[in-house]
């Protein structure tokens, strides 16, 4: 026993059984009787001590991982062993690749997973289609009698006006979209996903890799995807003018956004065009001249306004036309159900040839980019009722209430800001927040609601219980449309493609209640994993972006108090933190409930959404943190320009 009172009790170590750290990343640099490893991760203090027969052909400046061989019993040294060199110095990318592999992230396929693929994707496409209903009467006729295709049948696609809108540099293409109107003047949307179902088989080693990884993970300038590149941007890819397996969802839709009835069946498409978000964005806000080219055809991995162009924008411009009005159809539904839209600062980043960050802007949410959006949402919830009615084994994508206590720190912000709104953990409805958002509209506050609001929220994740989507405002939700880059969406694909071939017997119900099981828990494990690699990645590189801009003054915004200090956002996303020993006119603690820190002798206080105006003192891309200081608070709120800088 020790401790004062005696009622707490000590202990010592007697051994250690195993080591929490076994291996490290880090940067090597040679000497003459041994080499050191300088940890990428600064929750090691120390580096590794290297001899020259465990150095493994590095050289100084590789980023390398390191094996831990010795640890000290008392003191010294740690010894290791260099395992792999991840990236030679100066290697573009390098230090990417480094987190990538520190963040237990799957990189390179295994070879019989590469074997597979190459395999799988020297089928024809084209020998899939046998009884397709033709090129008749595939809308509004089908869609009403909802006759699905069965066996291996497929709706034969490839006459009709398809095509795909994506961002510039994606080569993933994973979705593709129709439209048209029935004679009763609905609107019959086609919503057309890669058959990645077909190429992996459950259970085979691509299956098996694919589980692993979970999903794609986009890091700026380089892709860990979760399938190989001969199905991720091959034969699954809905690339231009070639036939591509699909999955197709044709839904029937009123002037009102209702879907009132579906079609599903296994298909066969020829994309007409690759459509780029801006350019499409650019024709329909009316800010480009019509006969200006803006599609591409089959070299899709050209640059934006580079080669071989496709037919001009023009040709398609009564379907994006009819896309765009169904699209703001659909939003309205959704937002008038209580859906939360909220306002959210994502980050552009360009990189050089060398990786060096040379821009960083907020992301735009255009026209085609909402358009996109708005399709997959109503395609991802039809599926979701589909088989929700069916009482099929199935993965749901689940966003819970928000937690109670939570909701009562929001109640204490709202308050304190003048708006009038009682919410309650148990009674609290999408359409409560959402009138909410919608109420603070153009107000001063509006940023500081969004925010506290976001952080109030539960994180979503992956489910085989249908639970509802809260922040969709929905009763029924699943993700289908990215099977290329999400493995929910191919066990969500497979199912649903055995219902269409038959009824599953009780022997086959029970092993899917399994594998859907597994596939939700593994699938939300992964897709932290995948965020939490994203975050950092775009934190050092946004690091790194200012380490040129220390000494500059910017205006910003707070965007969040703790009590070491507030974090400001700049106008261009990017965030860093005033060190609370920097504020030395007061003695400040931090009122968790109200956002904000306060002077105890003055009453100053700095709160979230105040605009300040702050001065770089430090930036650093190795461990991703930028500090502020202080210049001097602003007056008000207002709309802030783009960064300005000052001497």
């Amino acid at each position: 026993r020790g401790g004062s009172g005696g009622d707490r009790r000590e202990g010592a170590v007697e051994s250690i059984l195993s080591r929490g750290t076994g291996e490290l990343t880090g940067v090597f640099e040679g000497g003459r009787h041994f080499g050191v490893v300088f940890p990428d991760d600064r929750r090691q203090p120390r580096e590794i001590y290297v001899r020259p027969r465990d150095g493994g052909g590095a050289e100084t400046g590789d980023r390398v991982v390191v094996q831990i061989t010795r640890y000290p019993e008392a003191g010294g040294d740690l010894e290791g062993r260099i395992t792999e060199i991840i990236s030679r110095k100066g290697e573009p990318g390098g230090d990417i690749k480094a987190l990538i592999r520190a963040g237990h992230v799957p990189f390179l396929f295994p070879e019989p997973v590469l074997r597979e693929a190459e395999a799988a994707a020297a089928a024809d496409p084209a020998a899939q289609v046998r009884n397709g209903e033709g090129s008749e009467g595939r809308y509004g006729a089908s869609v009403a009698a909802a006759s699905e295709t069965a066996g291996s049948d497929r709706w034969d696609w490839r006459d009709r006006v398809v095509f795909t809108i994506d961002g510039a540099d994606a080569k993933d293409l994973d979705d593709a979209v129709s439209i048209e109107k029935t004679r009763e003047g609905n609107y019959l949307l086609g919503v057309h996903i890669a058959d990645v179902a077909h190429y992996v088989k459950e259970g085979s080693a691509l299956d098996q890799e694919a589980w692993k990884r979970g999903t794609s993970v986009y890091l700026i300038d380089q892709v860990v995807p979760m399938l190989p590149s001969a199905l991720s941007n091959g034969i699954c890819s809905l690339n231009p003018m070639e036939e591509r397996l699909t999955l197709s969802l044709v839904m029937e839709i009123d002037e009102n956004g209702r879907v009132l009835r579906h079609k599903l069946g296994e298909s066969v498409i020829r994309s007409r065009c690759r459509m780029i978000y801006d350019r499409v964005s650019d024709l329909l806000e009316g800010t480009v001249n019509r006969t200006q080219e803006g599609c591409r055809g089959t070299e899709t991995d050209q640059p934006d306004r580079g080669g071989h162009i496709a037919p001009e924008e023009s040709a398609f411009l009564p379907e994006l036309r009819m896309m765009e009005e169904l699209a703001a159809i659909l939003r309205k539904r959704r937002m008038d159900r209580g859906s939360l839209d909220f306002d959210l600062n994502e980050a552009s980043i360009l990189l050089d040839g060398e990786g060096a960050p040379t821009s960083v802007e907020p992301a735009q949410r255009r026209t085609a980019n909402r358009l996109i959006e708005e399709f997959m949402l109503v395609a991802n919830e039809t599926i979701a009722e589909r088989a929700f009615g069916r009482g099929l084994p199935f993965v749901y994508r689940v966003h819970e209430k928000p937690d109670p206590e939570k909701l009562e720190e929001f109640q204490t912000l709202i308050d304190s800001l003048g708006i009038p709104l009682k919410l309650s953990g148990e009674g609290i409805r999408p359409e409560d927040l959402s009138g909410l958002l919608r109420r603070v509209e153009g107000m001063n506050c509006r940023r500081v609601v969004h925010t506290a609001l976001l952080r109030s929220m539960k994180k979503a994740f992956y489910s085989t219980r249908c639970l509802g989507h809260f922040g969709l405002g929905s009763f029924c939700y699943c993700h289908f449309t990215s099977p290329i880059r999400r493995y929910p969406d191919l066990m969500v694909h497979r199912i649903l493609k055995e219902t269409l071939q038959g009824a599953m017997g009780p022997q086959r119900i029970r092993a899917l209640q399994t594998l859907t099981e597994e596939a939700a828990q593994q699938s939300s494990l992964t897709e932290r994993r995948a965020q939490d690699l994203e975050r950092e990645v775009e934190k050092r590189k946004k690091a790194q972006y200012m380490e040129s801009h220390v000494g500059r003054i910017f205006e910003g915004v707070i965007s969040g108090a703790s009590g070491s200090g507030f974090y400001v956002e700049l106008p261009n996303t990017v965030e860093g933190m005033v060190h609370i020993s920097s504020l030395t006119d007061d003695y400040y603690r931090l009122d968790g409930a109200l956002h904000r820190l306060r002077g105890r002798h003055t009453g100053n206080t700095y709160t979230l959404g105040d605009p300040v105006r702050v001065v770089v003192v430090r930036a650093s891309g190795e461990d991703g943190e930028i500090d502020f200081l202080l210049a001097s608070p602003l007056t008000g709120h207002s709309n802030f320009p783009p960064s300005r800088t000052g001497e």
